[in-house]
């Protein structure tokens, strides 16, 4: 019996997964200010499409200017060989491929770690927890959500959680969502790369491959529903940072493991 039972869960979370990772084919941008979230945020999120966040406030602590006053986190390593500090004050010398390979200058577990240094988590439960709320509706008790810091840029990934909420804080970012029906036309090596660097050698239709960029500011905060590819460029290579907030839900995560596992 108790095997039965074990066999039925899987089952389901295995169907879960399958109905979890069909969306839409076509990208529609959806867009709200931050002051009539509340009475809009419900619908626009049934449409699963990327919803702009017009006039939202932005966190204090990861401004350059708070940042340089806080010496405890001058030594903070955001890679091999670079630190916090490294970047704040030259970050044209903190990896410097980084603006046509894309590859996160920090890695996920010490941008998770900055980020709780830095009191985003906290800063995002009192702030913008209500609209998140509002775009879950009752399952807000069944999800959770992570907060990390995004320094510099970040090529081409696939959006998994329920939602990827993207909030420039310093510098200007474009954003560039992949339509569907070109995810096929990508490259094997697609990963942590932007759309506008794939040449022809990367893929020989590379013509075909169809994408939307969208410039944000600090103050335009962006929600992808799940399983969309995209990539983040920072405008120049002065300071840049941003919050990433990643909602998840049992089958998101479980989701994550399965690609995790195939990437492996």
């Amino acid at each position: 019996m108790i095997l039965h039972i074990f066999l039925f869960i899987c089952i389901c979370f295995f169907i879960g997964v399958c109905f979890y990772k069909q969306h839409r084919p076509t990208l529609e941008l959806l867009q709200v200010e931050f002051a009539n979230a509340p009475e809009t945020l419900k619908d626009l999120a049934k449409e699963h499409q990327p919803i702009i966040i017009r006039q939202t406030p932005i966190p204090q602590s990861i401004l350059l200017e708070k940042l340089s006053k806080m010496e405890r986190l001058d030594s903070f390593p955001i890679g091999a060989d670079s630190t916090l500090k490294d970047y704040r004050v030259s970050p044209q010398s903190v990896h410097p491929e980084y603006q046509t390979a894309g590859t996160p200058i920090i890695v996920r577990e010490q941008a998770i770690k900055l980020a709780h240094e830095l009191a985003l988590d906290t800063w995002v439960s009192h702030t913008i927890k209500d609209m998140i709320a509002d775009m879950l509706g009752i399952f807000t008790i069944f999800h959770t959500q992570t907060v990390s810091v995004l320094l510099a840029g970040k090529g081409m990934d696939r959006a998994i959680p329920v939602y990827t909420i993207i909030m420039p804080v310093e510098g200007k970012y474009t954003l560039s969502l992949v339509n569907k029906k070109s995810e096929s036309f990508l490259p094997a090596n697609w990963k942590h790369r932007f759309p506008r660097s794939l040449t022809i050698n990367d893929s020989p239709l590379v013509g075909e491959i169809q994408y939307i960029d969208v410039v944000i500011r600090p103050g335009t905060l962006i929600c992808l529903p799940p399983h969309c590819i995209y990539s983040l460029e920072p405008s120049d290579t002065t300071f840049h940072s941003a919050v990433l907030i990643e909602v998840d839900s049992t089958i998101s995560k479980f989701t994550k493991l399965l690609d995790s596992l195939q990437e492996n």
